[in-house]
């Protein structure tokens, strides 16, 4: 489901979702949070604590948010 969700969002089809109330915008946000911490985590030496920080400053979400979203990526991408 994981690679489904990336397909659309890379193709634009899951914004259109999105836009036209057919998905959640929740769905978007948080697989956008999630590509953003695991760019960072791949390409920096800092700390998850930090990168968490600075992912509730770029997208104006609460630590609780970033936290959930990991967790909901996650576990579609273990299916």
């Amino acid at each position: 489901m994981f690679d489904t969700l990336l397909q659309l969002k890379n193709n634009g089809v899951l914004k259109h979702l999105v836009r036209n109330g057919l998905m959640s915008p929740k769905v978007l946000q948080y697989l956008e949070i999630y590509m953003y911490i695991d760019a960072r985590a791949k390409t920096t030496k800092q700390s998850l604590n930090a990168i968490i920080t600075d992912a509730e400053v770029q997208f104006g979400v609460c630590r609780r948010t970033v936290w959930n979203a990991i967790k909901a990526v996650k576990d579609i991408s273990e299916d």
